[in-house]
């Protein structure tokens, strides 16, 4: 009888030349980041409309400039739950240990997924209160609330 394989693609090499090429073109990403949060909503609806307008009379890059309409559709869908307070949002405490060499490291994150903005702001407080004691000269304690959206890009994903 023969042993059954696994059907997962095998990962390919990232060669030198790879990996050099896409860190020099992703060097300038948070360049682009920082543009599109920039802008106001009325801005962002007209980046997307055009940057999906261009996308199809330009082949070549179509790529690029789905992508941009997607950070901008993205960008809007952030600035609508913050206007509201609708939707996912996480309460957040992170316990910064602060080093005698002089830099800060996040040492543990404690959260708490909520329904709405208002629900948030509530059990961040609880989390305050619940872990008061971690607070010292070398530890702070930093709260604050954010959508779902910011929870993922923070990384602090379960």
């Amino acid at each position: 009888m023969k042993e059954a394989k696994g059907v997962s693609q095998r990962k390919p090499a990232l060669t030198f030349e790879a990996k050099h090429t896409l860190d020099k073109i992703s060097a300038g990403f948070w360049e682009i980041s920082h543009a599109i949060e920039a802008l106001k909503e009325p801005s962002l609806r007209g980046f997307a409309f055009e940057a999906r307008k261009r996308a199809s009379e330009d082949l070549e890059h179509r790529h690029l400039y789905n992508a941009l309409a997607e950070a901008a559709v993205d960008r809007l869908e952030l600035l609508k739950r913050q206007k509201t307070g609708k939707g996912i949002w996480y309460a957040v405490l992170e316990v910064i240990m602060t080093r005698p060499e002089g830099f800060s490291e996040t040492i543990q994150v404690y959260h708490e997924r909520c329904d709405g903005r208002d629900a948030a702001v509530v059990a961040t407080r609880k989390l305050l209160v619940r872990h008061a004691e971690l607070f010292n000269d070398y530890t702070d304690l930093e709260a604050s609330v954010m959508t779902d959206l910011e929870w993922e890009v923070m990384a602090y994903l379960d």
